[in-house]
Formats: C-alpha cells, sequence, structure tokens
C-alpha cells in the first residue's frame, strides 16, 4: 500500500514540561475527514504475534542450560500453560516430548498457542509436508537464520543425520526445543544454513490475523492511534491490547452496525478505512497528576532485518514522502539556460556559482548540507533555499540510506558521498558494492520497481512498471525559473516516461545489522518512539513513522532532561534512559 505523502512540520524548538499537562481543546468545524495514519496489517500482525508468543513461552537468552535442561530443569510455566492447552491428549507421547523438551512440540506448541495455525501436527515428518502445503505459509529463499523475520519457521532434515523446526523472534534471535540435547524452548542464537541439508526451507506467515485482546503488536498500535483519532478512546497507544482497546472496539463496531465481539479482523479494519468524522469543539478538563510509573508500550528496537523486497519498497515509500515535500526543492537557477554565457542570466557568473551550489554533495538529514549554503550565500543568493536541495544521484543515495537503509547508500550519505555517475554511463559506487547487481542496459519491459538507471549525466530510480515502454519514474530533476515556483515543486517527482538510461543496477542484498534511530527516517520503529515521546510529555506531533523536525526537537529534549548527548540519535544510551524514564 503506497503511503500518501505528507509534508514534514518544521517548527521552532518547544520545551516540553514532562510533570505539568495542559488542557486541550478542539476547534469547531463541520469537515467531514479521513483518517490519514496507518491501518494496521493483518499479515504482519501474524508475524508479530507468533513472535511474542515465542518469547513469551520460552526462557530467555542466557538462560543458565540447567534450568532448561530435561531431567534437570523443566519448562516455563506459561510453556506448560500453553502445551496443555494446545496438547491436551499427549499421555501416549515419551515422557520427554510429555513434558516439551522436543523441537517439533515446542514450535508446534508456539504456533498452535499463538492463533495462527492450529492445525499444525507433532512430528517433523508430519510438519514439514504441512509449511509445504498449507495456504498460511509460504517459503522465502532464505539460506541461513540470521536472515529470518520475526515470526519465520525454520526446518531442516541432515543429509546423514539430524532434523530439527525452529521460529525466528527478530533481532536475530529464535526459540527452540531440542530433543537430542534434552532442552526445552529457549532463546538463542543458533545459526542454522541450508548447507549440507537434504530438506531445508524458511516459510513466512502469509494470512491475516485479526487483533484480539491479549496481543501485543506494532499493529495494534496503529489501529489504537485510529480509535483515539476517531473519538473511541482506548487509552495509550503501546500495542498492548487490553480491556480499554477492547470497549473501544466493541464501541467502534456497534456504532458501524457489526457484531460488537471486540476483535479487529478485515471487516472492522475496512470500516475503519471508511469512518469520517466531523471536527466538534471539546473542552477537557486538566488531567490529573498521573503516579510515577515507567513506560509499559513497545520502545523500538536497534536491530534491523530487511530482506531485498522490503528494502525497495521502504526506499520507494521514502522518496514518495519528499516527493510530496515542496520544501525539497533544486534550488535556484537550477536549469543550465540560466548559465550559458551570453545568456542575460549569466550576470557575470553568478548564476554558473549558483548551479555549483545546487549540485554540491549534501543531504539535510546528515547535516552535510552546510556546503551547498556557504556556496550559495558566497554567490550572493539566500543560502537557506539550498538546505533541502536534492540532485539526481543525491536524491538517489537518500532514498536507499533513509528509506532502504542500505548499507552502501548509509555510509555514502553520512559521509556526504553519493552513488557516482562516471562518464561511461556507469556506477563505480554500485559496481564495488556487494548488495547490487549490474544487469546490462535492460529493456524497459524488464525493469523491476527500485532498479537504478544509469546514464553519464542522469540517475533515476524505477518506482512501478507501466507497459513495454513506459515506467514510472522517481527522481529529482532540474526546473526554470527562481525558488519557489510551480516548477520547482515539481523538482522532484514520480512520473511516467520512456527513460533514457545506459546502465541498469538491481539491488539483490539485505539488512542485517543494527541502525540507530535517526532524523530522516520513515518507519514502523518511529511510530514506537514517537508513542514514547508524547507518553513521557516530550511533544513530538502526529504518530506518523516520520521522523521529521518535531520529533528531532522532542528526542533532544528528551537526551537534555536525562543528561546525556543531545544529538538527537536514538541509540543504545537513549534507548535505555527510555526504559528507566519514569513520569
Amino acid at each position: 500500500m503506497r503511503c500518501v505523502p505528507e509534508r514534514p512540520i518544521i517548527t521552532e524548538p518547544n520545551i516540553e514540561n514532562n510533570v505539568s499537562l495542559k488542557p486541550e481543546s478542539t476547534v469547531t468545524t463541520s469537515i467531514a475527514t479521513f483518517y490519514t495514519g496507518e491501518f494496521p496489517n493483518l499479515i504482519l500482525h501474524s508475524r508479530q504475534k507468533i513472535a511474542n508468543i515465542g518469547k513469551a513461552l520460552a526462557y530467555p537468552k542466557g538462560t543458565a542450560k540447567s534450568k532448561y535442561t530435561y531431567g534437570k530443569g523443566k519448562a516455563t510455566a506459561a510453556f506448560i500453560e500453553a502445551i496443555n492447552k494446545v496438547y491436551p491428549k499427549r499421555s501416549s507421547w515419551s515422557k520427554q516430548c510429555q513434558a516439551g523438551a522436543s523441537c517439533d512440540v515446542g514450535a508446534g506448541t508456539v504456533l498452535r498457542f499463538s492463533g495462527y495455525d492450529t492445525t499444525i501436527p507433532r512430528g517433523l515428518e508430519e510438519q514439514i509436508p504441512h509449511l509445504q502445503k498449507s495456504k498460511l505459509w509460504e517459503k522465502t529463499s532464505l539460506t541461513k537464520t540470521s536472515q529470518m523475520q520475526a515470526g519465520d519457521v525454520g526446518i531442516y532434515i541432515g543429509k546423514t543425520k539430524g532434523a530439527h523446526i525452529w521460529i525466528g523472534i527478530g533481532d536475530g534471535l529464535i526459540v527452540e526445543a531440542n530433543h537430542t540435547a534434552k532442552y526445552f524452548l529457549h532463546v538463542d542464537t543458533d545459526n542454522y544454513t541450508s548447507s549440507n541439508k537434504k530438506t531445508w526451507g524458511i516459510y513466512r506467515a502469509c494470512a491475516a490475523s485479526s487483533l484480539r485482546k491479549g496481543d501485543r503488536s506494532t499493529e495494534v498500535v496503529k489501529f489504537q492511534n485510529f480509535l483515539n483519532w476517531a473519538g473511541f478512546e482506548c487509552g495509550t497507544a503501546d500495542g498492548i491490547f487490553g480491556d480499554k482497546t477492547f470497549a473501544a472496539i466493541k464501541l467502534f463496531q456497534e456504532k458501524q452496525g457489526l457484531t460488537p465481539d471486540g476483535i479487529a479482523g478485515q471487516l472492522t479494519i475496512a470500516k475503519a478505512k471508511a469512518f469520517q468524522k466531523t471536527i466538534k469543539t471539546t473542552v477537557h478538563d486538566p488531567p490529573k497528576p498521573a503516579v510515577a510509573s515507567t513506560y509499559t508500550g513497545i520502545l523500538p528496537s536497534l536491530r534491523v532485518v530487511k530482506n531485498a523486497t522490503q528494502v525497495i519498497n521502504d526506499a520507494l515509500k521514502w522518496g514518495a514522502w519528499i516527493v510530496g515535500n515542496n520544501n525539497f526543492h533544486y534550488g535556484e537557477y537550477g536549469k543550465k539556460d540560466y548559465i550559458t554565457p551570453g545568456s542575460k542570466y549569466y550576470a557575470g557568473g553568478k548564476y554558473k556559482s549558483l548551479y555549483n551550489a545546487t549540485h554540491r554533495v549534501g543531504c539535510p538529514f546528515c547535516g552535510t548540507e552546510g556546503g551547498k549554503i556557504k556556496r550559495a550565500n558566497e554567490a550572493g543568493a539566500n543560502g537557506d533555499n539550498w538546505k533541502y536541495t536534492y540532485v539526481c544521484n543525491t536524491f538517489t543515495t537518500a532514498i536507499y540510506a533513509h528509506g532502504g537503509q542500505e548499507s552502501t547508500a548509509l555510509e555514502r550519505c553520512r559521509n556526504a558521498h553519493v552513488f557516482s555517475i562516471g562518464d561511461d554511463g556507469r556506477s563505480s559506487t554500485l559496481d564495488k558494492s556487494k548488495n547490487w547487481a549490474y544487469k546490462g542496459k535492460l529493456a524497459i519491459k524488464d525493469l523491476k520497481p527500485g532498479d537504478i538507471l544509469v546514464s553519464k549525466t542522469h540517475m533515476q530510480t524505477v518506482y512501478a512498471p507501466v507497459s513495454s515502454t513506459k515506467v514510472k519514474i522517481i527522481e529529482s530533476t532540474s526546473y526554470f525559473g527562481k525558488y519557489k515556483s510551480a516548477e520547482s515543486n515539481n523538482s522532484i517527482r514520480i512520473i511516467t516516461k520512456s527513460p533514457s538510461y545506459t546502465s541498469v543496477y538491481r539491488f539483490v542484498g539485505n539488512v542485517n545489522t543494527d541502525i540507530s534511530l535517526r532524523y530522516g527516517e520513515y518507519s514502523n520503529r518511529i511510530i514506537l518512539w514517537q508513542n514514547f515521546l508524547n507518553w513521557a510529555g516530550f511533544n513530538c506531533g502526529a504518530v506518523d513513522g516520520k521522523f521529521g523536525d518535531k520529533t528531532l526537537t522532542a528526542t533532544k529534549n528528551f537526551q537534555k532532561k536525562c543528561e546525556i548527548t543531545t544529538d538527537g540519535i536514538i541509540g543504545p544510551t537513549t534507548l535505555a534512559k527510555a526504559k528507566e524514564y519514569r513520569k
């Protein structure tokens, strides 16, 4: 689903008081409006739910082995309760399997208890064909455990001996039990690979799961944000489906003529997407002082795990956000016509200097735009008009750096470099990167979303296929005239055309590393961080997943309050302070 681009709000710093709270009010209007935030992805919810149940039933990483070894310890109390519910008739099993110290029983208990796959059988010989044939699962092309996402299920049978099944929970971790080692369900980092395996597969949940009481996920956060916006108060949007969320959903369903069961499935979410509200004047009494407490919602993880498709989708989503923001113009007199000697605009070299300022490398989200501003000021222009300037390859680099979080682009963008363009129509940067495959000059009909097209004078990205002769392109290009004008507003754009190019590069890598949350990121991680900031009293505005100026200011204010480095970057230290923060 393409996200509707929104313009980041740029404000003066607003220091929020973490203790005193002010009453709120709204302005009377008769305008009916739809919700513009994100709605839950019920397939992602399925995956998060499986991972969360796995973590809840397993011993955490670092637990002494004696605690989860059959004969010395026992399964967690939560696991025992779950296995009794999903496998009540297991008296014919071996005692070790009855207790749960077997991989097939451990994984089966998690999948059945999560409610996602309640018919998965016991025994690897039955579980493997079940995963291969069930419409609930799709096989991935992943070849090792470290590539798994939360909720993925991995299986193998060795060529000579050994067989196993385990579940990914994110951040490079898995939950597994082990019949041979006599281990109960626990969290580990075992890195199984497809090498020397007779049968191998990593399967991903591909069916929707309704939001239900007791669930915890970022998709619950999204629906809680909608409910609060629509006037069906469910409390803090913390990703925890509790009594307040249950009651709010039932009330919404009742008002919409649905069965009020408190379960948010596809029909309820469809009604939410069609829901309109009229803004009315409301005066709220000042909230009562809260009892000091720590945050109970979900905080973001530094670990980012994405396959190639997700990297490309996130890059294009970020680019579409920037396309919709007219602050990201091309600078003044960006077109070469304005710097041609003999042109009335040449003015002794002034506009040539401005053209050079526009084409200097730099990204506003990385803080490397100073050189462009300085050069524009030296040419006698207003340097502030160059703060958000992108040209073709700086924009392409930023798309994959801040949207896709791809390692080559991140390294280039943060160090004031770009994907290079050579006179031969190739990019030496992409040629040297293991994440990118050079595809030659493909026909237009063979181009795919995310492909980077390079010529000796331009770099552009395929946004979507259209026909055998045209595609939608996302690009930064020049325009006629001064900032601001209608032309400058279209200088970063999505346009359907038959592009001209010499080379095609396709992303074939993945992302699996710790990445701090920074200015310019657009992701579900930022939604979790924005929820925390608003809860803690550091107002960052709308919870939209966009790390813009308000979120940056709120983050710095939080860091200042905690007496740590005030850089606006959410790394291990800032997250640790968030976990212990009390209000």
